[in-house]
């Protein structure tokens, strides 16, 4: 959600989509102290903190990621019955989350979900283990998620090793039923290798797959990118940059993802099987990202 602005001594720029999303959580969930929101869209820098500091919207110590959702709890999460109108949801993909505070105020979000929301199985897709136990920290970081993911944004875990980032994603995922798409970054990993996988058919010739992450685009899937940091200085951004801020993506392949809007109108034109031929696809609302990642000077930091 931030860049460098040029040398290291430059502070960091929240990109607008970030500024965004704090604007929506803010709407979303109006009993949320600002101090408690702003840590989840700025990046983590000296500058910042002194900047925040002026304004007087730092708390205390490491009091706003102690209550990383804000004072809300989530009190309720089962099926949607009914869906707002000129939603672009699925209706057999949706949730209904109801939120409470303690000061009162409670909240109600409606999210999209995975093909196993309230399986019994869901756990176990998500990858934990039988011997997972709950812990109220992680509990209070996946309600913060939720509470991204209600407002359409797409989430980073920065944090050390150890500290418990792919726990949280295999919770958020197990809560709302999704079967995780992952992706394993390593340091050589080029911007081909986050969209086409190559393999070898039945005869012998090369073919080209889609990767995980436009699987997951496409089914509605959630997208975890595991160990971020260590890919090389803006591949992540020129590859996935659009599907992350508009969900559209044009691939090496000549194969395009389109937002849900944008797709539904044209396919009530031209018709989806049209569309099809011509190699356009549609991104599933209930898509989200979650990548995990280390500080920046950590032990594998690029």
């Amino acid at each position: 959600a931030a860049s460098g602005a040029g040398g290291p001594e430059d502070p960091p720029c929240a990109a607008y989509p970030a500024l965004e999303s704090i604007a929506r959580l803010s709407a979303a969930f109006p009993a949320a102290p600002l101090p408690q929101l702003l840590p989840r869209a700025l990046p983590p820098h000296p500058k910042v903190s002194e900047m925040l500091r002026h304004f007087e919207l730092a708390l205390p110590g490491d009091e706003a990621l102690s209550a990383p959702a804000g004072g809300y709890q989530v009190s309720t999460l089962r099926p949607a019955e009914l869906l707002p109108e000129g939603s672009d949801n699925d209706p057999a993909r949706t949730a209904l989350v109801e939120w409470r505070h303690s000061g009162g105020g409670d909240v109600t979000s409606v999210v999209g979900c995975g093909e196993h929301f309230g399986s019994a199985d869901a756990a176990a897709l998500a990858g934990l283990g039988p011997t997972f136990a709950e812990l109220p920290s992680q509990s209070a970081l996946v309600a913060a998620l939720l509470q991204s993911h209600a407002v359409g944004a797409d989430a980073l875990l920065l944090g050390g090793k150890g500290s418990g980032k792919t726990a949280a994603a295999r919770r958020f995922a197990a809560a709302l039923g999704y079967e995780p798409h992952v992706v394993y970054c390593y340091r050589d990993m080029g911007a081909r290798d986050l969209l086409l996988r190559r393999e070898t058919d039945a005869s012998g010739s090369t073919v080209w797959r889609h990767t995980e992450a436009v699987r997951a685009a496409v089914s509605g899937g959630l997208l975890v990118i595991e160990a971020a940091h260590r890919l090389p200085a803006g591949v992540l951004a020129a590859t996935l940059g659009r599907l992350l801020t508009d969900r559209a993506l044009q691939m090496p392949d000549g194969t395009r993802l389109l937002p849900p809007g944008h797709y539904d109108e044209l396919a009530a034109s031209l018709g989806a099987d049209e569309l099809t031929a011509r190699g356009v696809l549609r991104v599933h609302p209930a898509f989200r990202v979650l990548a995990t990642a280390e500080p920046p000077g950590g032990a594998d930091a690029a």
